[in-house]
């Protein structure tokens, strides 16, 4: 026979359920970073931000979207 205590198990179902939203907020956050960096084409100018815009865009945006899942 195994005993739960019931009280310790809501607080860590509590503690689990926040860090999990906070995590998903700040993939979110994240990956809106990337699209507004992705956009800013007009204002940074320049060889090396159209490669870092590329990068963010198609590689660093995709990966934190798979990681949001």
């Amino acid at each position: 026979m195994v005993k739960v205590n019931y009280a310790s198990l809501q607080t860590q179902s509590s503690t689990m359920s926040s860090a999990s939203q906070s995590r998903v907020a700040g993939f979110n956050q994240l990956i809106s970073a990337f699209d507004s960096f992705g956009g800013s084409g007009g204002e940074l100018i320049g060889t090396g931000y159209d490669a870092a815009r590329a990068y963010a865009t198609s590689v660093k945006r995709q990966h934190f979207s798979i990681q949001n899942l």
